[in-house]
């Protein structure tokens, strides 16, 4: 949350710099879009790095990108965690708190499953397609994401079967195979040293 007085001296200083003034409703705007994305000091900090490093005007997102990072890198941040979670395919706990732009960008590259079992030059492709899509979709692109079930997944029952016996040739072969063997263990052995 930042705070009135704060935000003001913040949009002061880039008035000044930038020679640009924004009207009061436009303010308002940045101000509740900054206040859920900054701290007081992150904001202030976003001022600075405008005033050194922009040559125009910065929007409120480019503020919020000073401090938070561009996209591509928020991407590449999430690729990484992902990456970690395909290690273990099954365990899905691991990209639980990935945002939900990542999980549209997961979905379109295959699903966790796909990237746990693609070799590196597969991932490297799917690493680029996904940093794409993460930084062209929106939220609302969710609603495209299959929906899970919180309800627990029984694991289906395999009921024991009885051993069917094999065919009777089958059970010949085993015979003559068992005899072949219990010939040759006998014939290893000298004749001195049987009993």
């Amino acid at each position: 949350m930042i705070e009135q007085q704060v935000f003001d001296y913040g949009m002061n200083l880039l008035n000044c710099y930038f020679n640009k003034v924004l009207d009061d409703t436009i303010k308002g705007i940045w101000l509740e879009y900054l206040s859920s994305e900054l701290t007081g000091e992150e904001f202030l900090q976003a001022v600075k790095n405008a005033l050194l490093h922009s040559r125009f005007m910065p929007t409120a997102g480019e503020l919020v990108g000073f401090i938070h990072g561009s996209k591509e890198s928020k991407a590449l941040m999430e690729w990484q965690v992902i990456l970690k979670a395909s290690t273990n395919c099954q365990d899905s706990s691991g990209i639980a708190y990935i945002s939900t732009r990542a999980r549209v960008a997961l979905q379109a590259v295959g699903g966790l499953r796909t990237v746990g079992m693609a070799e590196e030059f597969r991932r490297n492709h799917m690493e680029k397609q996904f940093i794409t899509v993460y930084c062209q979709c929106s939220d609302k692109d969710a609603k495209a994401l299959p929906q899970t079930s919180s309800a627990p997944v029984e694991e289906p029952r395999h009921e024991a079967t009885e051993a069917v016996p094999p065919p009777a040739h089958i059970r010949e072969q085993m015979a003559v195979l068992k005899t072949k063997l219990s010939m040759n263990g006998n014939k290893s052995k000298l004749p001195s040293q049987r009993a």
